[in-house]
């Protein structure tokens, strides 16, 4: 099985694929071998870290992405806050905010085990609060997979898992049983993983590309879950809106394209939906800030030691871990930071549900206090805090700033032609996934009608 097509073959299955839906006439394959009982498709491919202005941008070329929003709906996506990966994913496979799915961060501290957690450590029993897409898909009778979705490490309601995790031992332990094996079968590298990040985070989208192709072939999942990375990294990296981003985007465009040649081959585009999303935009950074360099100035010893801190992003959560403590040192460490010129805001507690996270008492690894730097200002801690951040681009800060809106297309069966929604957050996109499949969340409001057909 090849998994890489030649540029030609690329460029044939492209428009094939895309024109799918608008011919008059199905497909050889549409016609020669249908289905038994049609059956709906529903693919949500998530590019990480692009923003719908970058997008919607002269400085971008993307043919396939491009043409899928002409023949379907586009438009800006509001995330969650912080607007994080982890965050932003579980709001995508739960419909809902942190308050309820109860992931907060890409990290956090852990309360129990007194140590700083990332998300991606955690199985997703352990990390989300909700009902996901995928278990509810599968409660329906429906096949599911995921691929690199944030969140899924050993998740139920998932017949084939390949998780975002970075390192052999936990793509191991996290993915469905045989699937790894499975995957080595078929040619791909999937006992020797590792980590693919950073300058070689292209080689991981390519994963995600050749694992999706395959699970397409060889099962055709009615839901498929596939995230790609580059993006952010190189946003991270370089900044957004570089020839660096701009690149990463232009080669997902193209994966993109060799998933949606992969349901033609299978004779499945008439019966499928493509929603593609992305979990946040950018922001372009310039200076850093050290709370811990501010604190060891302003705070004692005893008080230092007392406290941790957890960075999000421009978002700083603050953890008091002796108990004795938190009365005193809360209001000290807010006024603090209130005074700290690249800091924008100190929210307490009992802000926080307005923020849309857990209120007090409801989750045991809640901040004390947190703080949200100004958007062009990285928090961090350096060992020098005159160093300036090799970091160019940044995202958590709250989601409603323009270059924090992600992206949202959505073609394919069932999805009006030419509409151009707005307000749409990441808490829409599994009722409308749910909807396209033939089922429904519970207690959630009707569907908008500005993206789905009444009956698609």
């Amino acid at each position: 099985m090849s998994f890489v097509l030649t540029a030609r073959t690329w460029f044939v299955a492209l428009w094939l694929t895309v024109g799918a839906l608008a011919a008059a006439t199905p497909t050889h394959a549409q016609t020669t071998q249908p289905p038994a009982s049609p059956r709906r498709y529903v693919l949500v491919v998530s590019i990480d870290g692009v923003s719908y202005n970058e997008f919607v941008s002269d400085h971008i070329q993307a043919p396939l992405l491009r043409k899928l929003a002409q023949q379907g709906v586009q438009g800006p996506l509001l995330s969650v806050f912080p607007s994080q990966t982890w965050v932003a994913h579980a709001s995508l496979a739960t419909g809902q905010l942190p308050a309820v799915h109860g992931v907060l961060g890409n990290r956090v501290w852990d309360r129990e085990l007194k140590q700083e957690v990332e998300s991606w450590q955690r199985g997703n029993g352990d990390a989300i609060l909700a009902p996901t897409l995928y278990e509810r898909a599968k409660a329906a009778g429906h096949t599911t997979a995921a691929v690199l979705w944030p969140n899924t490490s050993r998740a139920g309601g998932l017949d084939w898992n390949l998780p975002e995790v970075y390192s052999q031992r936990t793509f191991d332990s996290g993915s469905s049983p045989g699937l790894l094996t499975e995957l080595g079968s078929a040619g791909l590298p999937a006992t020797r993983i590792g980590r693919h990040g950073n300058e070689e985070a292209f080689l991981l989208d390519t994963f995600v590309r050749d694992t999706s192709v395959h699970l397409i072939e060889a099962h055709a999942p009615e839901l498929l879950l596939t995230h790609f990375v580059s993006l952010d990294t190189y946003g991270h990296t370089y900044g957004p809106r570089t020839p660096e981003t701009r690149w990463a985007l232009e080669l997902i465009d193209r994966y993109v394209g060799d998933l949606l040649a992969a349901y033609e081959r299978k004779g499945l585009t008439s019966q499928l939906t493509v929603l593609v999303v992305s979990d946040h935009g950018m922001l372009p950074v310039s200076k850093g800030f050290s709370p811990s360099h501010l604190f060891a100035k302003k705070l004692k010893p005893r008080e230092r030691k007392g406290l941790e801190i957890v960075y999000n992003g421009h978002v700083m959560m603050f953890y008091v871990t002796d108990p004795k403590q938190v009365e005193a040192l809360v209001p000290k460490v807010a006024d603090l930071l209130r005074a700290a010129p690249d800091v924008e805001q100190v929210v307490l507690p009992d802000g926080y549900e307005a923020l849309g996270l857990p209120a007090p008492g409801t989750h045991p690894n809640l901040p004390d206090l947190l703080a949200i730097a100004r958007p062009d200002v990285y928090p961090w801690l350096p060992k020098d805090p005159r160093r300036t951040p090799n970091t160019k681009g940044l995202h958590g800060y709250p989601p409603r700033h323009a270059d924090l809106l992600g992206l949202f297309v959505a073609w394919g069966q069932g999805v009006k032609v030419g509409q151009r929604p707005k307000g749409l957050s990441l808490t829409d996109i599994a009722p409308i996934a749910a909807q396209l499949l033939g089922f429904s969340f519970e207690g959630r409001a009707p569907l908008r009608g500005d993206v789905l057909d009444p009956a698609p």
